[in-house]
């Protein structure tokens, strides 16, 4: 699966139904395994620890947990496609995870999900697999343009892919798309009256930042608890992300407001949808959040025609400028008709991503037969996830708390105060001098000295809105020898 939150939650439904012995974190059948392993396993152990010592235990507990789920020693795993594509790298100990995947059942979620280069190794993987490893792949998903589907097609002979029948799909029309004028800022007054009219109203923007100024606005409307509202996206903490991520799918939540983290793996169904323009297929995925029980008829979706004025860093305006032609013409949105509309946004590869697509997937076959077991030098797992995982940062407001914190011992907890940001902001506050990284110097129980250091984020966070791009200074915290 793509997403992390998919796979928390896909883990968590998995383990209940596997339970044998009511033991959540140590169940023997389903692994996990994805960038913020160690502090989804934490949150299973639910013990107070205060001391060093116990500190120290409950980490080495939780790091012995997350080696074992590292290894594809579970007969059911939910992860990335990245815990894969590493062993083409040929990162250490690639050659004991191929062995493990001979005669894997592999099933694909979400496959429209990746770029065009992640998309092109994930091809040359499989049909490695398939032909040399004797695996078998199952690939779903409800919005994959026709160009992706020849290419899966081709390269895995594929004769012809399992559709629903036409007359079920017919069933599913759920959605009727309404334009509107101006962008999602001005919405306010349509909003206020779904509130009124006690509907669950989802709320999806392109960036954090206004998300965070839609979900002021709403909360300064003043009709509604605060805990009634929530909001989602990538700039929490872990500590406040699985708290979010709780209340979303609880119906006390009357208004949901987010990013794209929203999109996917939140079982849950609102009555309206208020969203800012964006691709097709972002777009479809927002809709299955609203009458996802088809329960309520026809609803509506909103969509406005303006953006925010950095949407073109996310999203290609061509394929936005596309989505919207077609959605004027539309009323209610026919299931039965999807394949056509995302053909049309996305009839081929644009030219820049044909090339990639081509080029990553030449190199990477050419790779994968270079591939020599117990070669000399091999890249480190920690290495790889570098490529593709935003950089982590401590909001300075938490340097006390993540100090007192490394001074028991408790490096687990102290994680859970990093913010993911992608490395294009994160790139932008050292630029802007909002980036200090503060080392310290640790003793442990044998009397040895060891080294940490964090990048401090000089921003504000806010335990409702996430971190802002508000400046914070850093606190003198004193003795940086703990």
């Amino acid at each position: 699966m793509p997403y992390t939150a998919s796979i928390n939650t896909m883990h968590a439904r998995l383990t209940k139904a596997f339970a044998s012995n009511g033991a959540k974190a140590e169940n023997d059948k389903v692994g996990i395994q994805h960038g913020k392993l160690t502090q989804y396993l934490a949150t299973l152990f639910e013990e107070a620890t205060f001391t060093k010592v116990k500190n120290i235990a409950k980490n080495k507990k939780i790091k012995k947990l997350r080696d074992l789920h590292r290894k594809m020693v579970f007969p059911l795993k939910v992860i990335t496609p990245f815990q894969i594509l590493k062993y083409c790298y040929g990162i250490k100990g690639y050659e004991m995870g191929l062995t493990e995947l001979v005669g894997a059942k592999l099933i694909f979620d979400e496959i429209h999900a990746y770029d065009q280069i992640t998309f092109a190794q994930i091809l040359v993987t499989l049909k490695y697999l398939i032909q040399y490893l004797h695996g078998s792949a199952m690939i779903m998903t409800a919005t994959l343009p026709s160009f992706m589907l020849n290419e899966l097609r081709e390269t895995l002979d594929i004769d012809e892919p399992i559709r629903a029948e036409r007359s079920l799909l017919e069933n599913f029309d759920r959605h009727r798309v309404l334009l509107k004028d101006g962008d999602i800022l001005e919405q306010m007054n349509a909003i206020r009256e779904r509130i009124r009219k006690e509907q669950r109203i989802m709320v999806v923007c392109n960036t954090v930042q206004n998300a965070q100024k839609m979900h002021e606005r709403i909360r300064h409307l003043h009709l509604l608890d605060s805990t009634q509202i929530i909001l989602l996206h990538g700039r929490f903490n872990f500590k406040d992300r699985v708290q979010k991520e709780r209340m979303a799918l609880n119906e006390n939540t009357r208004v949901l407001v987010g990013t794209q983290a929203i999109e996917v793996s939140l079982d849950t169904d609102f009555d309206v949808l208020f969203s800012e323009p964006a691709p097709l297929d972002a777009l479809l995925q927002r809709f299955g959040r609203v009458n996802r029980k088809r329960v309520k008829g026809i609803v509506e979706v909103h969509i406005c025609h303006v953006g925010g004025k950095h949407d073109h860093y996310i999203y290609p305006q061509n394929i936005v400028a596309r989505t919207l032609e077609l959605l004027k013409k539309l009323d209610i949105v026919k299931e039965s008709e999807l394949q056509n509309y995302l053909d049309f946004v996305y009839p081929d590869w644009e030219e820049k991503q044909r090339s990639e697509f081509e080029n990553t997937r030449i190199g990477f076959e050419q790779a994968l037969r270079s591939l020599q077991p117990y070669a000399a030098y091999k890249e480190n797992e920690e290495d790889f996830y570098e490529k593709f995982d935003g950089i982590q940062v401590l909001p300075a407001g938490f340097l006390h708390k993540y100090k007192n914190l490394l001074e028991n011992y408790d490096f687990i907890e102290a994680e859970k105060y990093l913010v993911t940001v992608h490395k294009g902001m994160y790139f932008k506050l050292v630029s802007e001098s909002q980036i200090e990284h503060v080392h310290f110097y640790i003793e442990n129980l044998n009397g040895k000295t060891e080294e940490r250091y964090v990048a401090v984020a000089r921003c504000m966070y806010n335990s409702q809105i996430g971190m802002t791009n508000d400046f914070e200074e850093i606190k003198d915290f004193g003795d940086r020898s703990l």
